[in-house]
């Protein structure tokens, strides 16, 4: 709870990799009938805003399957607002639907299928990077609603220091025209490979969700 407006987290996964867990581990996993009696208990504590950190999906796929598609229909379908999904390792679509000026009810939702990888080894290309995503709930009156809400690429820049691997996690906007950053020119090439095929796939298939970029000593929504 914050600014007098209070926020609910859940958090599912659709399994753990094949690893066992006992009584002494707590794994909420995907499953509908666990969510509906969370999802229920959690709108009985008054809160303005329910977000859903779901562990799902295929990996190394940039779309959604059907698993997430179906997962996510049902939890809004019981009315959860926001959901942050992660585990493809490699960044899927963004959505933002506004509430709908035909009906009274706050009825907005905001969905991301997949973050991609914010600390990662991997160096194969689309995979050596991620997102942040950045959302600012505004309250009117008993209405609280996404003012803002948007992506900052980042980028994992991996270099050797006194013969170990130091993993530095890079905001690529900021630094995207910065190739005396990098030891290496490679380096700098791949992560602009990185930004330009993130930004290709999420141009074509966000909805309403827009980057954040530096300019200006400032990170601002890109509108263009």
């Amino acid at each position: 709870e914050k600014n007098n407006i209070k926020v609910g987290i859940l958090n599912y996964t659709y399994g753990t990799n094949g690893l066992s867990f006992g009584d002494s581990v707590h794994v909420n996993l995907i499953d509908t009938t666990l969510m509906t009696k969370d999802i229920a208990k959690a709108k009985q504590l008054d809160i303005d805003k329910l977000i859903v950190f779901t562990h799902w999906g295929g990996e190394y796929k940039e779309q959604p399957d059907n698993y997430q598609l179906k997962t996510a229909q049902f939890l809004f379908s019981k009315n959860v607002d926001i959901i942050i999904g992660s585990h493809p390792h490699v960044l899927q679509k963004m959505i933002y639907v506004p509430k709908s000026k035909s009906q009274d009810k706050l009825n907005e939702s905001f969905i991301v299928y997949s973050l991609g990888n914010y600390v990662s080894n991997q160096r194969d290309r689309r995979k050596d990077g991620g997102c942040m995503v950045k959302l600012i709930l505004q309250k009117n009156e008993q209405e609280v609603r996404i003012k803002e809400c948007g992506y900052l690429l980042t980028w994992v820049y991996r270099k050797l220091i006194d013969s170990k691997y130091n993993y530095q996690i890079l905001p690529c906007s900021k630094f995207e025209n910065d190739s005396m950053f990098f030891d290496k020119k490679e380096d700098f090439q791949k992560m602009n490979v990185f930004i330009d095929d993130s930004r290709k796939l999420l141009d074509e298939n966000n909805l309403s969700v827009s980057e954040y970029i530096f300019k200006e000593n400032q990170w601002i929504i890109n509108d263009e």
